[in-house]
C-alpha cells in the first residue's frame, strides 16, 4: 500500500502459456533418459504431473528469483556477481561463441562451471552445526534444477594444498585476510571476506537427436525423440537464478543474526 509492504504475505502470479502438453504423454511409457519421468512415476504411482515436468521443472526457479529480488531489495549493500569459469570443455571463454554454435549444430547440450563473487557480506552469519552458512546456500543452490556440484572457495582444490600455503592469514583487526582460500566462510560462519561459491551444472538431458532407452510397455529397448522447445545452454541464464537464491538465504541468516543481538 502507497509503495510499501503490509506485513501480509506477499502473493506474485507468473503466468506462462507458451507449453504443449501434448508432447510430454509418450512420456508415460518411454521415459526420457536422466530425466525425472522414472523416478517420479515410482514415487508418486503415476499420479505425478507429467507434461512440463511439474514441481521438477527449471521453470519453478522464478519463485527462488523472486525471492531473491526481494532480498536484494533489503541487502542494499551487498554486492553479487557470478561468472562463466568453464563451459563443457572450454576453458578459453574468449572462443565461447563458436563453441556453442558448434554444440548447437550437433544437437548436443553443455554444462558449465560457475563462480559467484559476493562482497560485503556481515560477519556472524550462520548458526552451528546444521544451520552453517555454508550448510544452508548448498542445500538452497541444489534445489536448483541441473545444479550438480557445490564447493565454497577452493573447493575440491583445498586438498592438493599444504596447510601453510591454504591457510588464511590476518591482516587487519577487521579480519581482513592475506588470501580467501575458505571463500569467505570458516566453522559456517561468514567471515567478512568475499563469499566465493562454484557452482557446476550438468547438460540439459532434453537432446534433440534421437535417444537410446526401454520402452517399459512393449519391455524392449527404443528410439526416442524428444520434442519441444528445450535450451542447449543454461550457463548464461542460471547465473541470475544461483545469485537470487545466495541472496535468498542471507537474508534469512541476516535475519537471525539481527534477532539474536535485540534477544542479547
Amino acid at each position: 500500500y502507497n509503495g510499501y509492504t503490509t506485513g501480509t504475505p506477499l502473493l506474485f502470479r507468473v503466468e506462462n502459456n507458451a507449453f504443449k502438453s501434448e508432447h510430454y504423454q509418450k512420456y508415460q511409457e518411454i521415459h526420457r533418459p536422466s530425466h525425472i519421468d522414472f523416478v517420479a512415476k515410482k514415487k508418486y504411482h503415476g499420479y505425478q504431473n507429467l507434461p512440463g515436468s511439474g514441481h521438477f521443472s527449471g521453470r519453478v526457479t522464478i519463485g527462488l528469483v523472486i525471492a531473491g529480488a526481494l532480498a536484494k531489495m533489503i541487502l542494499t549493500k551487498v554486492i553479487i556477481k557470478t561468472e562463466l569459469v568453464q563451459v563443457g570443455a572450454l576453458k578459453d571463454l574468449t572462443k565461447l561463441e563458436q563453441y556453442l554454435k558448434t554444440i548447437e549444430t550437433l544437437n548436443e547440450t553443455v554444462g558449465a562451471v560457475l563462480k559467484t563473487t559476493i562482497s560485503n557480506v556481515e560477519i556472524g552469519l550462520g548458526e552451528p552445526f546444521f544451520g552453517g552458512a555454508d550448510s544452508l546456500i548448498s542445500q538452497a543452490l541444489f534445489s536448483i534444477p541441473s545444479i550438480k556440484g557445490v564447493s565454497i572457495g577452493e573447493g575440491f582444490k583445498s586438498a592438493s594444498f599444504l596447510g601453510s600455503d591454504y591457510l588464511d592469514s590476518f591482516i587487519n583487526e577487521e579480519g581482513k585476510t592475506k588470501t580467501n582460500h575458505s571463500g569467505g566462510i570458516v566453522g559456517g560462519i561468514t567471515n567478512g571476506n568475499d563469499l566465493i561459491i562454484n557452482t557446476i551444472t550438468r547438460p540439459i538431458s532434453s537432446l534433440k537427436k534421437p535417444l537410446e532407452t526401454f520402452d517399459f510397455t512393449k519391455k524392449k529397448m527404443t528410439s526416442l525423440t524428444i520434442e519441444g522447445d528445450h535450451d542447449f545452454f543454461i550457463g548464461e541464464r542460471i547465473k541470475v537464478v544461483i545469485e537470487n537464491t545466495i541472496l535468498a538465504v542471507l537474508l534469512d541468516l541476516s535475519l537471525q543474526n539481527t534477532l539474536l543481538k535485540e534477544l542479547t
